[in-house]
Protein backbone atom coordinates (compact mmCIF):
# COMPACT_ATOMS: atom_id res chain seq x y z
CA UNK A 1 0.00 0.00 0.00
CA UNK A 2 1.72 3.25 -1.13
CA UNK A 3 1.53 6.13 1.43
CA UNK A 4 -1.09 8.56 -0.05
CA UNK A 5 -2.92 5.51 -1.58
CA UNK A 6 -6.28 5.87 1.10
CA UNK A 7 -7.88 8.73 1.56
CA UNK A 8 -11.16 9.89 3.19
CA UNK A 9 -12.58 6.48 3.57
CA UNK A 10 -9.94 5.85 6.10
CA UNK A 11 -10.82 8.60 8.12
CA UNK A 12 -12.84 8.28 10.99
CA UNK A 13 -16.47 8.96 10.75
CA UNK A 14 -18.38 10.44 13.62
CA UNK A 15 -21.31 8.36 15.61
CA UNK A 16 -23.54 11.29 15.95
CA UNK A 17 -23.85 11.83 12.16
CA UNK A 18 -26.27 10.25 9.68
CA UNK A 19 -24.27 9.57 5.69
CA UNK A 20 -25.06 12.95 4.38
CA UNK A 21 -25.03 15.35 7.83
CA UNK A 22 -22.65 17.88 7.95
CA UNK A 23 -22.84 18.49 11.68
CA UNK A 24 -20.20 20.29 13.14
CA UNK A 25 -17.20 22.93 12.08
CA UNK A 26 -15.76 21.20 9.18
CA UNK A 27 -17.59 18.69 8.16
CA UNK A 28 -18.34 15.06 9.23
CA UNK A 29 -14.52 14.55 10.12
CA UNK A 30 -13.77 17.90 10.70
CA UNK A 31 -11.72 17.41 7.35
CA UNK A 32 -13.67 19.70 4.82
CA UNK A 33 -14.40 16.80 3.08
CA UNK A 34 -17.78 14.54 2.45
CA UNK A 35 -18.04 11.43 -0.01
CA UNK A 36 -21.61 12.44 -1.18
CA UNK A 37 -21.80 13.46 -4.40
CA UNK A 38 -22.22 16.54 -6.54
CA UNK A 39 -24.41 15.82 -9.37
CA UNK A 40 -23.32 18.20 -11.49
CA UNK A 41 -23.04 17.67 -15.15
CA UNK A 42 -22.28 19.54 -18.46
CA UNK A 43 -25.74 20.64 -18.66
CA UNK A 44 -26.75 21.34 -15.20
CA UNK A 45 -26.17 24.67 -13.18
CA UNK A 46 -26.39 25.89 -9.73
CA UNK A 47 -29.60 27.79 -8.78
CA UNK A 48 -30.38 29.27 -5.26
CA UNK A 49 -33.09 27.39 -3.70
CA UNK A 50 -33.77 29.62 -0.84
CA UNK A 51 -31.58 33.15 0.89
CA UNK A 52 -32.68 35.42 3.64
CA UNK A 53 -30.97 37.98 5.70
CA UNK A 54 -29.51 37.00 9.27
CA UNK A 55 -28.60 39.80 11.32
CA UNK A 56 -25.53 41.99 10.88
CA UNK A 57 -23.07 39.87 11.90
CA UNK A 58 -21.63 35.75 12.26
CA UNK A 59 -18.45 34.24 11.43
CA UNK A 60 -20.22 30.60 12.33
CA UNK A 61 -20.70 28.19 9.20
CA UNK A 62 -23.97 26.58 8.57
CA UNK A 63 -24.02 23.03 10.23
CA UNK A 64 -26.46 20.25 8.88
CA UNK A 65 -28.91 17.35 10.23
CA UNK A 66 -31.52 15.49 8.76
CA UNK A 67 -33.88 18.82 7.58
CA UNK A 68 -32.46 21.38 9.65
CA UNK A 69 -29.92 24.16 9.44
CA UNK A 70 -28.01 25.79 12.51
CA UNK A 71 -25.75 28.67 12.58
CA UNK A 72 -24.95 31.73 14.89
CA UNK A 73 -25.28 35.61 14.11
CA UNK A 74 -26.00 38.74 15.92
CA UNK A 75 -28.42 41.60 15.63
CA UNK A 76 -26.07 44.35 16.99
CA UNK A 77 -27.57 43.55 20.69
CA UNK A 78 -27.70 39.97 21.53
CA UNK A 79 -25.98 36.85 19.81
CA UNK A 80 -28.01 33.73 18.78
CA UNK A 81 -27.85 30.32 17.94
CA UNK A 82 -30.36 29.71 15.33
CA UNK A 83 -32.06 26.49 13.80
CA UNK A 84 -33.90 26.92 9.90
CA UNK A 85 -35.69 24.61 8.21
CA UNK A 86 -33.05 23.52 5.50
CA UNK A 87 -35.49 22.98 2.63
CA UNK A 88 -37.41 25.84 2.86
CA UNK A 89 -34.86 28.26 4.97
CA UNK A 90 -38.10 28.96 7.66
CA UNK A 91 -37.01 29.92 11.33
CA UNK A 92 -38.16 27.37 13.88
CA UNK A 93 -36.43 28.62 16.81
CA UNK A 94 -33.61 31.08 17.48
CA UNK A 95 -31.35 31.22 21.39
CA UNK A 96 -29.72 34.16 23.02
CA UNK A 97 -26.88 32.87 23.76
CA UNK A 98 -25.02 36.51 25.16
CA UNK A 99 -24.47 40.34 24.36
CA UNK A 100 -22.69 41.13 21.38
CA UNK A 101 -19.07 41.84 21.70
CA UNK A 102 -18.14 44.86 19.89
CA UNK A 103 -15.68 44.49 16.91
CA UNK A 104 -11.49 44.17 17.30
CA UNK A 105 -9.46 45.40 15.03
CA UNK A 106 -10.15 44.57 11.56
CA UNK A 107 -12.81 41.76 12.40
CA UNK A 108 -16.68 42.36 12.26
CA UNK A 109 -18.92 42.48 14.90
CA UNK A 110 -20.82 38.55 16.09
CA UNK A 111 -20.89 35.50 16.92
CA UNK A 112 -17.19 33.60 15.79
CA UNK A 113 -17.67 30.04 16.24
CA UNK A 114 -19.38 27.26 14.81
CA UNK A 115 -22.25 25.02 17.38
CA UNK A 116 -22.11 20.96 16.61
CA UNK A 117 -25.41 18.89 16.47
CA UNK A 118 -24.93 16.01 18.54
CA UNK A 119 -28.31 13.30 19.08
CA UNK A 120 -30.53 15.33 20.25
CA UNK A 121 -28.36 18.46 21.37
CA UNK A 122 -26.43 21.31 19.70
CA UNK A 123 -23.81 22.66 21.65
CA UNK A 124 -22.60 26.54 21.22
CA UNK A 125 -20.03 28.89 22.37
CA UNK A 126 -20.53 32.80 22.40
CA UNK A 127 -17.96 35.14 21.74
CA UNK A 128 -17.53 36.41 25.20
CA UNK A 129 -17.35 32.47 26.62
CA UNK A 130 -21.06 30.98 27.68
CA UNK A 131 -21.15 27.29 26.47
CA UNK A 132 -24.79 25.97 25.95
CA UNK A 133 -26.11 22.64 25.76
CA UNK A 134 -29.61 23.58 23.56
CA UNK A 135 -32.29 20.98 22.56
CA UNK A 136 -31.82 20.67 18.80
CA UNK A 137 -35.24 20.14 18.24
CA UNK A 138 -37.00 23.29 20.23
CA UNK A 139 -34.34 25.44 21.32
CA UNK A 140 -34.73 25.23 24.89
CA UNK A 141 -31.47 25.07 27.74
CA UNK A 142 -30.62 21.57 28.83
CA UNK A 143 -27.36 22.85 30.78
CA UNK A 144 -24.50 26.41 30.49
CA UNK A 145 -21.69 26.85 31.95
CA UNK A 146 -19.13 29.92 31.47
CA UNK A 147 -15.43 29.00 29.98
CA UNK A 148 -13.93 32.16 31.70
CA UNK A 149 -15.79 32.10 35.16
CA UNK A 150 -16.28 28.40 35.72
CA UNK A 151 -13.56 26.43 33.62
CA UNK A 152 -10.03 29.05 34.34
CA UNK A 153 -10.36 30.05 30.33
CA UNK A 154 -9.01 32.59 29.02
CA UNK A 155 -10.35 35.00 26.13
CA UNK A 156 -8.25 35.86 22.54
CA UNK A 157 -8.11 39.42 21.22
CA UNK A 158 -11.53 38.39 19.11
CA UNK A 159 -13.08 36.35 21.59
CA UNK A 160 -13.85 32.85 21.90
CA UNK A 161 -13.08 31.35 18.04
CA UNK A 162 -13.20 27.45 19.20
CA UNK A 163 -15.70 24.79 17.32
CA UNK A 164 -16.72 21.97 20.53
CA UNK A 165 -16.03 18.57 19.56
CA UNK A 166 -17.67 15.52 20.48
CA UNK A 167 -17.27 11.81 20.87
CA UNK A 168 -19.49 9.25 21.73
CA UNK A 169 -19.84 10.37 25.65
CA UNK A 170 -18.43 13.69 26.11
CA UNK A 171 -17.71 17.26 24.28
CA UNK A 172 -15.05 18.71 24.68
CA UNK A 173 -14.27 22.37 24.27
CA UNK A 174 -10.51 24.45 23.79
CA UNK A 175 -10.91 27.34 26.07
CA UNK A 176 -6.98 28.42 25.79
CA UNK A 177 -6.41 29.35 29.95
CA UNK A 178 -3.33 29.90 32.01
CA UNK A 179 -4.93 26.91 34.32
CA UNK A 180 -6.73 25.03 31.67
CA UNK A 181 -6.36 24.17 27.72
CA UNK A 182 -8.85 21.56 26.76
CA UNK A 183 -12.08 20.55 28.71
CA UNK A 184 -14.19 17.16 28.86
CA UNK A 185 -17.44 17.42 29.55
CA UNK A 186 -20.28 14.87 30.04
CA UNK A 187 -22.35 15.94 27.22
CA UNK A 188 -26.25 15.01 29.27
CA UNK A 189 -25.01 17.06 32.38
CA UNK A 190 -22.29 18.94 31.72
CA UNK A 191 -19.91 17.89 34.53
CA UNK A 192 -16.67 17.79 33.76
CA UNK A 193 -15.14 14.86 33.16
CA UNK A 194 -11.23 16.24 32.81
CA UNK A 195 -9.46 19.18 32.09
CA UNK A 196 -5.97 19.52 30.91
CA UNK A 197 -3.36 22.28 30.31
CA UNK A 198 -1.26 22.12 27.44
CA UNK A 199 0.01 25.28 25.84
CA UNK A 200 -1.24 28.60 24.97
CA UNK A 201 -4.00 28.76 22.37
CA UNK A 202 -6.54 30.77 20.62
CA UNK A 203 -8.49 30.40 17.88
CA UNK A 204 -7.74 26.92 16.40
CA UNK A 205 -10.25 23.82 16.89
CA UNK A 206 -9.37 20.26 18.04
CA UNK A 207 -10.47 16.47 15.36
CA UNK A 208 -10.89 13.57 16.53
CA UNK A 209 -9.49 10.50 14.20
CA UNK A 210 -7.30 6.87 15.02
CA UNK A 211 -3.82 7.46 14.46
CA UNK A 212 -1.48 3.91 15.32
CA UNK A 213 -4.13 2.07 16.75
CA UNK A 214 -5.80 4.76 18.69
CA UNK A 215 -8.90 6.86 18.82
CA UNK A 216 -7.62 10.90 20.00
CA UNK A 217 -7.86 14.11 19.78
CA UNK A 218 -5.75 16.00 17.68
CA UNK A 219 -5.03 19.32 19.32
CA UNK A 220 -2.84 22.68 18.11
CA UNK A 221 -1.73 25.46 20.21
CA UNK A 222 0.81 28.25 19.23
CA UNK A 223 3.76 26.63 19.31
CA UNK A 224 2.66 22.74 18.98
CA UNK A 225 0.24 19.57 18.12
CA UNK A 226 -0.51 17.17 20.35
CA UNK A 227 -2.58 13.66 20.36
CA UNK A 228 -4.78 13.42 23.74
CA UNK A 229 -6.81 10.29 25.14
CA UNK A 230 -10.33 10.96 24.54
CA UNK A 231 -11.26 8.92 27.82
CA UNK A 232 -8.67 10.16 30.55
CA UNK A 233 -7.14 13.60 28.92
CA UNK A 234 -3.59 11.97 28.91
CA UNK A 235 -1.08 13.72 26.55
CA UNK A 236 -0.62 10.75 24.10
CA UNK A 237 2.32 12.39 21.96
CA UNK A 238 3.85 15.72 21.21
CA UNK A 239 5.34 17.74 18.54
CA UNK A 240 6.73 21.44 19.07
CA UNK A 241 7.00 23.11 16.02
CA UNK A 242 6.12 27.16 15.48
CA UNK A 243 4.17 27.33 12.52
CA UNK A 244 3.98 31.31 11.89
CA UNK A 245 0.79 32.18 13.74
CA UNK A 246 -0.90 28.95 13.64
CA UNK A 247 -4.04 29.99 16.10
CA UNK A 248 -6.50 28.79 13.53
CA UNK A 249 -4.95 25.55 12.79
CA UNK A 250 -6.79 22.28 12.92
CA UNK A 251 -5.21 19.60 12.54
CA UNK A 252 -6.87 16.47 10.60
CA UNK A 253 -5.76 12.73 10.91
CA UNK A 254 -4.83 10.79 7.49
CA UNK A 255 -4.25 6.83 6.12
CA UNK A 256 -4.35 6.37 10.44
CA UNK A 257 -0.81 7.36 10.34
CA UNK A 258 -0.52 10.97 9.97
CA UNK A 259 -1.31 14.50 11.00
CA UNK A 260 -1.65 17.47 9.30
CA UNK A 261 -2.44 21.37 10.28
CA UNK A 262 -1.42 24.35 8.25
CA UNK A 263 -0.82 27.62 10.33
CA UNK A 264 -0.25 31.30 8.94
CA UNK A 265 3.33 30.84 7.86
CA UNK A 266 3.31 27.19 6.48
CA UNK A 267 2.14 24.01 7.04
CA UNK A 268 3.42 20.31 8.50
CA UNK A 269 2.86 16.85 8.22
CA UNK A 270 3.49 14.38 10.98
CA UNK A 271 4.03 10.81 11.00
CA UNK A 272 2.82 8.75 14.16
CA UNK A 273 4.33 5.74 15.23
CA UNK A 274 3.64 3.28 17.95
CA UNK A 275 6.25 1.52 19.91
CA UNK A 276 5.10 -0.85 22.85
CA UNK A 277 2.46 1.20 24.16
CA UNK A 278 3.76 4.72 23.27
CA UNK A 279 3.35 6.92 20.38
CA UNK A 280 6.06 8.85 19.01
CA UNK A 281 5.63 11.81 16.31
CA UNK A 282 8.38 12.51 13.40
CA UNK A 283 8.19 15.56 10.86
CA UNK A 284 7.32 14.59 7.69
CA UNK A 285 7.67 17.70 5.79
CA UNK A 286 7.20 21.38 6.26
CA UNK A 287 5.54 23.84 2.87
CA UNK A 288 5.08 27.25 2.49
CA UNK A 289 2.92 26.44 -0.31
CA UNK A 290 0.35 26.16 1.96
CA UNK A 291 -1.31 27.76 4.79
CA UNK A 292 -3.66 27.96 7.13
CA UNK A 293 -5.35 31.80 7.44
CA UNK A 294 -9.10 31.79 7.05
CA UNK A 295 -9.49 28.12 5.33
CA UNK A 296 -7.76 25.29 6.04
CA UNK A 297 -6.79 22.66 3.62
CA UNK A 298 -8.32 19.53 2.09
CA UNK A 299 -6.79 16.46 1.24
CA UNK A 300 -7.87 13.94 -1.83
CA UNK A 301 -6.13 10.88 -3.65
CA UNK A 302 -2.61 11.66 -2.28
CA UNK A 303 -2.82 15.54 -2.98
CA UNK A 304 -3.56 18.78 -0.35
CA UNK A 305 -5.42 21.46 -1.38
CA UNK A 306 -5.63 24.85 -0.08
CA UNK A 307 -4.62 28.51 0.06
CA UNK A 308 -0.60 29.89 -0.54
CA UNK A 309 -1.78 33.81 0.23
CA UNK A 310 -4.65 34.34 -2.56
CA UNK A 311 -3.68 31.64 -4.66
CA UNK A 312 -5.60 28.50 -4.50
CA UNK A 313 -2.85 25.92 -4.79
CA UNK A 314 -2.04 21.88 -4.98
CA UNK A 315 -0.19 20.21 -2.80
CA UNK A 316 1.71 16.51 -3.71
CA UNK A 317 1.06 14.66 -0.74
CA UNK A 318 4.50 12.49 -0.37
CA UNK A 319 6.64 14.87 -0.55
CA UNK A 320 5.09 18.48 -0.09
CA UNK A 321 6.34 20.20 -2.86
CA UNK A 322 3.82 22.54 -4.78
CA UNK A 323 2.41 20.90 -8.30
CA UNK A 324 0.22 23.92 -9.31
CA UNK A 325 -1.16 27.79 -8.15
CA UNK A 326 -3.55 30.10 -9.40
CA UNK A 327 -4.62 33.01 -9.43
CA UNK A 328 -8.49 31.93 -10.00
CA UNK A 329 -10.68 31.87 -8.48
CA UNK A 330 -9.28 34.33 -5.95
CA UNK A 331 -9.21 34.40 -2.23
CA UNK A 332 -11.80 32.42 -0.33
CA UNK A 333 -12.31 28.99 1.50
CA UNK A 334 -13.12 25.55 0.14
CA UNK A 335 -14.47 21.93 1.08
CA UNK A 336 -14.36 18.92 -1.26
CA UNK A 337 -17.46 17.19 -1.52
CA UNK A 338 -16.69 14.01 -3.93
CA UNK A 339 -13.27 15.16 -6.45
CA UNK A 340 -14.63 18.43 -6.41
CA UNK A 341 -13.54 21.74 -4.47
CA UNK A 342 -16.35 24.05 -3.62
CA UNK A 343 -14.43 27.58 -3.11
CA UNK A 344 -16.07 30.57 -2.16
CA UNK A 345 -14.22 33.85 -2.09
CA UNK A 346 -14.36 36.87 0.03
CA UNK A 347 -16.97 38.71 -1.86
CA UNK A 348 -19.35 35.59 -2.39
CA UNK A 349 -18.80 33.93 -5.85
CA UNK A 350 -18.99 30.30 -5.46
CA UNK A 351 -16.53 28.07 -7.98
CA UNK A 352 -16.35 24.47 -8.40
CA UNK A 353 -12.88 23.41 -9.41
CA UNK A 354 -11.87 20.05 -10.41
CA UNK A 355 -9.87 18.28 -7.60
CA UNK A 356 -6.84 17.40 -9.82
CA UNK A 357 -2.90 17.26 -9.71
CA UNK A 358 -2.65 18.31 -12.94
CA UNK A 359 -3.50 21.92 -13.21
CA UNK A 360 -6.10 24.31 -11.98
CA UNK A 361 -9.45 23.41 -14.27
CA UNK A 362 -12.56 25.50 -13.40
CA UNK A 363 -15.98 23.61 -13.73
CA UNK A 364 -18.47 26.38 -13.02
CA UNK A 365 -18.86 29.60 -11.16
CA UNK A 366 -21.78 31.80 -10.12
CA UNK A 367 -22.32 34.18 -7.45
CA UNK A 368 -24.56 33.42 -4.47
CA UNK A 369 -24.10 36.02 -1.88
CA UNK A 370 -23.18 39.61 -1.61
CA UNK A 371 -20.98 41.33 1.48
CA UNK A 372 -18.08 40.03 3.04
CA UNK A 373 -17.63 35.86 3.24
CA UNK A 374 -15.28 34.29 5.53
CA UNK A 375 -16.64 31.11 6.49
CA UNK A 376 -16.30 27.81 3.79
CA UNK A 377 -19.40 26.34 2.54
CA UNK A 378 -21.54 23.07 3.83
CA UNK A 379 -22.83 20.59 1.95
CA UNK A 380 -25.48 18.30 2.90
CA UNK A 381 -27.99 15.82 0.79
CA UNK A 382 -27.04 17.13 -2.50
CA UNK A 383 -27.51 20.76 -1.50
CA UNK A 384 -24.74 23.74 -0.57
CA UNK A 385 -25.07 25.87 1.87
CA UNK A 386 -23.23 29.36 2.55
CA UNK A 387 -22.86 32.47 4.52
CA UNK A 388 -21.90 36.04 4.21
CA UNK A 389 -21.88 38.00 7.21
CA UNK A 390 -25.23 39.13 6.93
CA UNK A 391 -27.36 36.51 4.94
CA UNK A 392 -27.65 32.19 4.53
CA UNK A 393 -28.10 30.65 1.23
CA UNK A 394 -29.04 27.10 0.10
CA UNK A 395 -28.06 26.43 -3.26
CA UNK A 396 -29.06 23.62 -5.34
CA UNK A 397 -28.38 21.57 -8.57
CA UNK A 398 -30.85 21.91 -11.33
Amino acid sequence: MTLFRICLASLIFFSVAQANDWPQWRGPNHNGATKEKLALTTDSNLQIKWKKSLGIGGYSSVVLVADRAYTTFTDSKSDYAICLDADKGDEIWRFRIDDSRPARGNADIGPLATPVVSGNMLYAVSAYGKFYAITAAQGKMAWTTHLLKDQGGSMPQHGFTSSPLVTENAVLVQIGGSRHSLVSFEKKTGKVNWNIFLDAMQYSSPSLGWLAGKEQLLVRTEGSSFGIDTETGKILWSHSENLGQSSFATPIAIEKEYVFAAGFGRSLLLKISKSGSKLSSEEVWQSRDLKGNFSEPVYYNGHFYGYSSAFLTCVDGPSGKALWKSRQPGDGSLILVEDKLLVLSGDGVLTIVKASPEAYEEIQSTRILSGRCTTPVSFSNGKIYARSLREIVSVEVK
